[in-house]
């Protein structure tokens, strides 16, 4: 009894509808009155309607998408390929994907090929790619199997995006933001700085007068108190004297952070140092030459700061040397539209792998101060500049970069 109650609960359907459902079923079309062919064939157009929609949109990404098979050859490359790699698809397909891989970087197929055989998914994979012009740029890469009806892995497809534009702006704003921080201490370090000179200069003022008070009256004394007295005195003065001029240096340091900006002629700028500088050059033995351009904009700057760090530079690179021979270049280049960089070239032994550079009070020097880099560094920075250096084959490079129009305020 419950078996026939549930066939007849079920069975709601009119006698009329079970004709037709009967009849139908007999000729073979659907419950919509389409035939069992004309299904299948709006099936399958809407499924190749879909296919054409989306390689489409695989057509017209800007992103590099391309197909490879398990051996890493290239199956298939898109419009973005091409504008991202710079090949071609007829240049690219069938060739390896490897190609397009630094040569450190050659392994990472291997790699990539053996996640996708297990059938993984490579997700947002940042890594280095080559150009067809043998540039180099970074990619987000991303990396899924490709699989036959039955389910079986038989390739991968790749899309790549060119995130080399965003990382350079990243870089630039930690490049701002170390800058900005720099700026920062240096003020703290210059308004300290400023204070203790000050504090200084009082006590150091009445030891130097004392000490000359004391000569005048050894002056008048006997020869043999004349000695016991004046050559102390002497030194006494001579350590006032070194210490004052480490006083001018503080001062300049401090006082680096506060510019007075007037347009600069470079060129001349440029044969003022080497003017100053040649003769303390000749005399070494060490050639002084200028490289520039022949036709330089004017900059934006304070002409005496930024004449005290050049000349903090060449002076380091003359001493640098010793008694020659060797040379020192001052080269002046215009990387960019709104920049310009200055560089102090030099032939000596280099700077020793331990020295960090730019660190108040660190000096290679046994008579040094440890000031002259740093003041270099505070000045430059006040510029919304930076400096730093490099040991290469050439020799020792430090280098300036600065903006060609007025630092803000």
């Amino acid at each position: 009894m419950a078996r026939s109650s549930t066939r007849l609960t079920r069975d709601d359907t009119t006698p009329e509808e079970r004709i037709e459902h009967s009849s139908a079923a007999a000729d073979g079309t659907g419950s919509d009155g389409l035939t069992l062919p004309t299904t299948v064939f709006i099936a399958r157009t809407r499924a190749e309607a879909e296919m054409l929609q989306l390689a489409a949109i695989v057509a017209s990404s800007d992103d590099a998408i391309l197909s490879v098979t398990l051996d890493g050859v290239i199956s298939s490359w898109n419009a973005g390929a091409e504008r991202t790699y710079g090949y071609s698809a007829a240049e690219a397909v069938g060739r390896p994907s490897a190609m397009l891989l630094p040569e450190n970087r050659r392994d990472e197929i291997k790699h990539i090929l053996a996640r996708i055989r297990r059938g993984e998914l490579v997700d947002h994979y940042e890594t280095v790619r080559v150009r067809k012009d043998g540039t180099h740029l970074l990619v987000s890469l991303s990396v899924s199997p490709i699989k036959d009806v039955a389910g079986r892995v038989i390739g991968a497809a790749s899309i790549a995006r060119d995130i080399t534009e965003r990382e350079r702006a990243a870089a630039r704003l930690r490049e701002m933001q170390k800058l900005a921080q720099q700026r920062e201490r240096l003020a703290d370090i210059g308004a300290i700085t400023a204070e203790i000179i000050h504090e200084i200069g009082n006590p150091l003022a009445g030891i130097s007068a004392q000490a000359q008070l004391i000569l005048r009256r050894a002056g008048r004394a006997p020869a043999g108190a004349l000695d016991a007295v004046a050559q102390p005195a002497e030194r006494i003065l001579g350590e006032v004297w070194r210490l004052e001029a480490l006083i001018r240096d503080f001062q300049t340091f401090a006082r680096a952070q506060h510019l007075r900006l007037a347009p600069v002629d470079v060129a001349r700028f440029l044969e003022e140092s080497l003017a100053l500088w040649q003769p303390v050059a000749a005399a070494r033995a060490i050639t002084l030459r200028a490289e520039r351009p022949d036709a330089l904009p004017p900059l934006v700057a304070d002409d005496e700061k930024l004449r005290r760090a050049l000349d903090n530079l060449v002076k380091n690179a003359i001493e640098a040397i010793g008694a020659g021979p060797g040379w020192v270049t001052i080269r002046i280049t215009l990387p960019e539209p709104d920049a310009l960089h200055i560089a102090v070239v030099d032939s000596g032994p280099g700077i020793p792998e331990t020295v960090r550079g730019f660190r108040l009070f660190e000096t290679t020097k046994p008579d040094g101060t440890g000031l002259g880099l740093a003041i270099a560094q505070n000045i430059v920075v006040a510029h919304h500049g930076r400096i730093d250096f490099a040991r290469t084959a050439e020799g020792t490079v430090f280098r300036i970069e600065l903006p060609l129009a007025a630092p803000p305020a």
